[in-house]
């Protein structure tokens, strides 16, 4: 259900878009930034809320000196603009704040509607992480311990509004230590104990920083990794002076007209707009050009040369490009050049892969905190059957008897199944496929089961008729088999669809 519910979110969260954004400042600054928090106002379908994930311009992200990992920083800071209207939305700012936020934006030089805004995580004096948000001179929010639920109680008592004794009832939000949950949601756990109608549960803490950076190439001495740009830099700069070089001569290449001094014909950058009329005896052959044109090709060949160095100091070959390599004589020896670039990348491949099992990670510890109703899960089993399930925070409450206690239990690895390869080689996957259901791999080829599990097999592959093909083999074999519950033997068939089929 873990699985499932990080898929199901990925799809929901406009991820298609942020990946784009990334995959380009990756290459081109060495890191990418995303922030995931825990958006109450994204609610949907009566849930309570979700996990709203953004990408963070990586100049606009201050780690701490000295860490390279989100994990080793104490604390972080991240810049970003919001208009004044969205801030008082957001904090419940006063008019005086607001103009104050305007005039101060003015002063440096921003547009008044628009201000600066910086965020701080950072890990308080009791561990847990908290946030700072300021603009200019103004605080916006100051939250210690901001993963912690928050309940109104008053200021003096320490009690809630029904158990205030002190009188004078003053609302303060403070942090909720435990939580009750109603017996009836856990009715089914015979591994729990029983008895009342609530159970105390500390409340669950994700502690863990909001933030995940993808590197390009991991560097020990930097939070930056190693950009494309970095390695191929000075070839750029190398071509760029070839480039200009060659822009220089063809742009002095011309051909010059050669007339007699006494001509008094006029030249002008019009064509065929003059005629040249002879005098009477006068000779054709006084009159010619001068060509100054250029011989660039070896200049083209020292373009080539750099730009071949750049490639391979990147590995990239012309068979991972898909261009014509003469250099492979076989379809197989094209599939190994192919392969051995991937692996000269498969640092970047595995620095992505790293970045989204932690995403996962920090949506799960999201959800196992704050989402209070189950979240429902729809699927495609391995049968190719479309399952309804869903992922409940209350699975994972588990009970200490030593310490008679309730914690949710939290220990699990996250990693991402590299499929790449695979899904770059679909049409391949699936003559293989056809060839292995050919061959009896898959099971009998004359049985209709057969037949389903290869087109069940072939739908994951997104083959184009994928879906249809499974739909129509199952409702045969649901058939086939409905036609299996009459009496009469198969020599004896009844006359009736099922039997005409088999």
């Amino acid at each position: 259900s873990v699985e499932r519910h990080c898929m199901q979110e990925r799809n929901r969260l406009d991820f298609e878009r942020m990946v784009d954004i990334t995959e380009r400042d990756t290459t081109v600054t060495g890191v990418s930034v995303y922030l995931l928090e825990w958006d109450e106002s994204s609610a949907r379908f009566g849930a309570d809320g979700g996990v709203s994930i953004s990408v963070i311009d990586p100049t606009d992200f201050f780690p701490q000196p000295g860490r390279t990992l989100v994990r080793d920083m104490d604390y972080c800071f991240i810049r970003s603009r919001a208009t004044v209207g969205d801030l008082c939305r957001r904090y419940g700012l006063s008019d005086e704040q607001a103009e104050s936020l305007a005039s101060a934006a003015e002063d440096v030089g921003i547009s008044s509607e628009t201000v600066e805004t910086v965020t701080c995580f950072y890990y308080g004096e009791d561990g847990h992480i908290s946030r700072f948000v300021f603009s200019g001179d103004t605080v916006l929010e100051d939250i210690p311990n901001y993963y912690s639920r928050k309940r109104t109680v008053c200021g003096r008592c320490g009690a809630p509004r029904a158990e205030c004794v002190c009188g004078s009832y003053i609302p303060l939000l403070a942090d909720s230590d435990r939580e009750l949950i109603p017996r009836q949601k856990l009715e089914d756990r015979d591994d729990l104990p029983k008895g009342g109608d609530f159970i105390s549960v500390p409340i669950y803490l994700p502690d863990v920083m909001p933030v995940v950076i993808r590197t390009n190439i991991t560097r020990s001495d930097r939070w930056y990794g190693e950009s494309d740009c970095e390695f191929i830099r000075p070839y750029q700069q190398e071509l760029n002076k070839i480039e200009s070089r060659i822009h220089s001569k063809l742009m002095g290449a011309s051909v010059i007209p050669v007339l007699p001094a006494e001509s008094e014909f006029r030249l002008d950058n019009s064509i065929n707009a003059r005629v040249l009329r002879l005098r009477e005896g006068e000779e054709k052959g006084r009159y010619g050009v001068i060509d100054t044109s250029v011989d660039i090709e070896q200049d083209m060949a020292d373009a080539e040369r750099v730009y071949q160095m750049a490639k391979r100091s990147m590995g990239i070959t012309d068979s991972f490009q898909g261009h014509a390599d003469a250099t492979a004589q076989s379809g197989r020896a094209k599939q190994i050049q192919v392969d051995q670039s991937a692996g000269r990348m498969a640092s970047k491949r595995i620095m992505k892969e790293v970045a989204f099992a932690e995403m996962d990670e920090i949506i799960f510890r999201l959800y196992l905190a704050y989402a209070d109703k189950p979240r429902k899960l729809t699927y495609i089993d391995s049968n190719g059957a479309t399952v309804s399930d869903t992922f409940d925070r209350y699975d994972f409450l588990r009970y200490d008897p030593q310490t008679d206690e309730y914690y949710f239990y939290d220990r699990f690895l996250f990693a991402v199944d590299n499929v790449e390869d695979l899904e770059s080689r679909r049409e391949q996957m699936a003559d293989k496929l056809v060839s292995q259901f050919s061959s009896g791999v898959l099971g009998d080829p004359s049985s209709i089961a057969t037949v389903l599990r290869l087109w069940q097999c072939l739908d994951k592959l997104h083959h184009p008729l994928g879906r249809f093909n499974t739909e129509y083999f199952s409702a045969l074999l649901d058939s086939v088999k409905g036609g299996d519950s009459h009496e009469k033997s198969q020599d004896q068939a009844c006359g009736c669809d099922p039997c005409q089929k088999r």
